[in-house]
């Protein structure tokens, strides 16, 4: 195939040798594809594995809409990617059939949650970045959408660091964080409003993590901010008040510049990819009350530990 730089509006068509024809559109903003052309629900071949991966690689997040999918589907296709990890300790429940697969969902029934649900609002971060081997990847399948609300916001950490100011820059580039899973199950329980946080067993298996906030990304090479709000619990010779503040200070300039930030409004069957090594993401304020919101997620591991 050739390189991409960048899908044109009207779609790119990509010809593989096996006589797939997959056409990529852009999302809009400065990042991310739509992919249409490829049923997901069956193997695909190793020539449009190449796409998929050397897509993620440019774009950075992929939406294959209309897929209906199996979890044993969402398992194949997160193996693209590379090693899917494995049920962790948390807030959100997993499938007993696929139980690497984790619910997302305000759905209760017999007064039981099905699924884990930030009813508490934003929260912007990467996935597993207080685990010992982080996230390569993520998706996440729509299987039950609402009508209104409920969106992924989704912020490219490239164009956050490229944009900062060169002494603010050089000042990132210098700063190591500890990331706390056990702090972030804490919040993440109590935004879920039933769940507990972890028991002390647990979190005996999740120690702290020290890791740099400008992350070079192996493959592009790209330098990226890369961090979780409410997961860092400190920078380096800084305490929590100060550390949150200046999070914070550059989570406010990422939301302010349109280019940077997409907002994925989700239809069902929205297969969502994105790379986790370069994006930050948040779900949106809790503002789909009385309506049903069920997502299955899926963690590719990224055992490169290149930061």
């Amino acid at each position: 195939m050739s390189t991409m730089t960048y899908a044109t509006r009207n779609g790119e068509t990509v010809r593989t040798a096996d006589g797939s024809e997959i056409t990529l559109r852009p999302l809009g903003g400065s990042f991310g594809v739509v992919i249409t052309g490829i049923d997901l629900s069956s193997p695909v071949s190793p020539e449009v594995e190449a796409v998929i991966t050397h897509t993620l690689d440019v774009y950075s997040l992929i939406c294959f809409p209309d897929q209906d999918l199996k979890p044993t589907d969402q398992a194949r296709l997160g193996s693209v990617c590379g090693e899917i990890a494995p049920r962790w300790a948390g807030v959100a429940p997993f499938l007993d059939e696929q139980p690497e697969i984790a619910v997302l969902s305000n759905i209760v029934e017999d007064g039981v949650k099905v699924g884990e649900s930030n009813m508490k609002g934003m929260e912007w971060h990467v996935d597993g970045s207080g685990f010992v081997w982080p996230n390569k990847v993520t998706t996440l399948y729509g299987v039950e959408v609402t009508a209104t609300g409920g969106e992924t916001y989704f912020a490219n950490g490239y164009l956050a660091y490229e944009m900062l100011e060169p002494e603010l820059k050089r000042q990132v580039d210098t700063m190591t964080c500890t990331f706390s899973w056990v702090t972030l199950q804490r919040w993440l329980a109590e935004a879920d409003g039933s769940s507990t946080p972890l028991t002390s067993e647990q979190a005996a298996d999740y120690p702290d993590i020290r890791r740099p906030l400008v992350r070079t990304h192996p493959v592009t090479g790209r330098k990226a901010l890369w961090f979780s709000i409410e997961e860092v619990i400190s920078i380096d010779g800084w305490d929590r008040q100060q550390t949150r503040n200046f999070l914070e200070q550059l989570l406010d300039t990422i939301k302010s510049t349109p280019h940077v930030v997409y907002r994925h409004d989700w239809k069902a069957g929205d297969y969502v990819v994105w790379d986790n090594r370069c994006l930050l993401h948040s779900v949106s304020e809790y503002n789909y009350a009385g309506q049903r919101r069920y997502l299955q997620q899926t963690n590719i591991i990224d055992r490169t530990d290149a930061f």
